[in-house]
């Protein structure tokens, strides 16, 4: 298998750890910091993609979270990567 292929799959593997783990850490925080658009026929969601999603920030706390949670995301492919 192609060594890039397979550090395309950890870096996903990786967003998704951490996607879940800030879902869980901000559960309670979710309604307050974040909203959520429905679904539609332009950007389905299954249930897990629903249940993973904070949702954009409507507020500034919400706005650190994503931006801390991309930070991470970030670092942990370039870690990867290195």
């Amino acid at each position: 298998m192609d060594p890039n292929l397979v550090k395309i799959i950890y870096c996903l593997i990786a967003a998704l750890i951490i996607c879940v783990i800030f879902r869980c850490v901000f559960a309670k925080k979710r309604e307050l910091w974040f909203a959520r658009t429905a679904s539609t026929i332009f950007n389905q969601r299954g249930a897990l993609g629903s249940y993973l999603s904070l949702g954009y920030p409507n507020t500034w706390q919400g706005a650190l979270v994503t931006l801390a949670q991309l930070l991470l995301i970030v670092v942990a492919c370039a870690l990867i990567w290195a």
